[in-house]
């Protein structure tokens, strides 16, 4: 039994570069093609299913219904994601609104008090001129 093992062995070396001479030079263009190649071999190839002969009417049916669940359920996650962006922007319009209105209250009420100020001084002031000058 380690007979038939050994004879594997030989058979089917393991290591390629052990049976080259140690003087001997393998062009890297050779050893990449090896590589390459060898790597083709193990490659996993997945094909698609061919039917032989005619489809029936249920595996269109079926391929329809998938690509209309497919298409709706994206229409669906748009319009969520949509919805979404609306609502929070329509979160930021609001805030945005309100200190606006904050401001404006405040320059209001500023300017208010500026102009009262300015009216009853300029009134009282226009009124003791007017006296003033009756005397």
């Amino acid at each position: 039994m380690a007979d038939n093992i050994r004879e594997e062995h030989v058979d089917n070396p393991t290591n390629n570069q052990s049976e080259n001479h140690p003087k001997e030079v393998i062009p890297a263009n050779e050893t990449e093609a090896i590589a390459t190649n060898q790597e083709t071999k193990n490659m996993e190839v997945h094909h698609h299913a061919h039917h032989e002969g005619k489809k029936n009417w249920k595996s269109y049916f079926w391929e329809f219904l998938m690509l209309f669940l497919a298409v709706f359920c994206g229409f669906l996650a748009e319009y969520q994601l949509e919805h979404k962006i609306e609502r929070d922007r329509e979160v930021v319009y609001l805030k945005n609104l309100f200190e606006d209105l904050k401001d404006d209250a405040h320059h209001f009420a500023e300017y208010d008090s500026i102009s009262f100020s300015l009216f009853f001084h300029h009134r009282f002031s226009h009124d003791a001129d007017e006296k003033c000058r009756q005397r």
